[in-house]
């Protein structure tokens, strides 16, 4: 279903404020709802309504970001940004809507923190590039950028890109770390590890360029990178029966997508079903290695650290400082 919101942001209205004002600033969102005719039906923002007065306090921190000049004009862009983790499904099936609210706050909190308005612009109104090379004609690279158009599967999205396609797509989120029963104060959570459709060729051709190491270890090194400006040493990813868009027909697809990676290297879930690792991913020691492949083993991991260590000069040399180096 397309939502199609026409959001009256001002950057005059104090939503700072009192709790009142956060309701006024979101049933003046909800009355310029356009299309379709259904969506400006009272029952449907009465749903919205309700579903905001379960989190009324934190929904009211929420109205104060989009003071935010760069919010500001995001959500102009995406109109539905201030409240879409209101709609029923967000970041994960049955995610209880306070802690969709709070991590919805938390990302766009830490982010309008960590970085300069520009490249927070830049971020979420086009992208980034942090990691970039050339094999055999073709340019290979991994981007970061706002989710769209899947943007209730992560607020950013982790692209590896082939020329002008994208091929691989890692969505997630800056989260508290209690929300998902991690020790770790902030957390990011992954929500889709998905290849695009009909790129087949593509990926594997990538794969091949990059040594053989596949799109998801890829990513999470480019992760690593963007947690040694963040803070953040933990990533958690979601099951494939907690995706969104999870359907029993393709079960064994969704399980290959997202289990997998993690039951073949040890990490079971935990008790609320999330898979949870250290940054950076932990490793065979060598001694287990089997011999012929120690040399090839040694050259894999040297380029995810090759990324890793790209994301994090990229961030640098824009004036942010490597916290993993203090």
């Amino acid at each position: 279903m397309s939502w199609n919101y026409a959001l009256p942001v001002e950057q005059s209205d104090n939503t700072g404020g009192s709790i009142a004002k956060s309701v006024g600033v979101l049933w003046k969102s909800l009355r310029a709802l356009s299309n379709p005719p259904m969506l400006r039906s009272t029952r449907m923002m009465a749903g919205l309504l309700s579903r905001m007065a379960i989190s009324l306090s934190t929904q009211r921190k929420i109205a104060g970001l989009f003071k935010d000049p760069v919010l500001i004009e995001t959500a102009q862009l995406y109109p539905r940004l201030p409240y879409k983790h209101l709609t029923c499904r967000y970041l994960l099936r049955d995610f209880p809507i306070s802690a969709c609210a709070e991590c919805f706050f938390h990302h766009y909190d830490r982010l309008r923190t960590v970085l300069p308005i520009w490249l927070l612009r830049r971020t979420l109104l086009d992208k980034v590039t942090l990691f970039e090379l050339e094999e055999n004609g073709a340019r290979l690279a991994i981007t970061m950028c706002h989710s769209m158009p899947f943007d209730t599967e992560g607020e950013l999205s982790l692209n590896l890109e082939m020329g002008d396609k994208i091929i691989y797509i890692m969505g997630f989120s800056i989260i508290p770390g209690r929300i998902v029963q991690s020790d770790a104060k902030d957390v990011f959570l992954i929500t889709r590890l998905q290849g695009t459709k009909g790129v087949h060729k593509e990926l594997s051709q990538a794969t091949k360029s990059f040594g053989d190491v596949g799109p998801i270890a890829l990513l999470f090194a480019a992760l690593q990178g963007i947690g040694n400006i963040f803070e953040i040493d933990t990533a958690v990813c979601i099951s494939g029966i907690m995706q969104i868009s999870y359907d029993a027909t393709y079960a064994s697809s969704f399980q290959r997508s997202y289990d997998d990676f993690f039951l073949q290297r040890g990490i079971q879930p935990n008790s609320a079903g999330f898979f949870i690792t250290p940054l950076p991913l932990e490793e065979k020691s060598m001694d287990d290695i089997k011999k012929g492949h120690k040399i090839r083993t040694r050259e894999k991991r040297a380029l995810r650290r090759e990324v890793q260590q790209a994301c994090v000069d990229f961030f640098v040399s824009n004036g942010l400082t490597d916290t993993s180096a203090a």
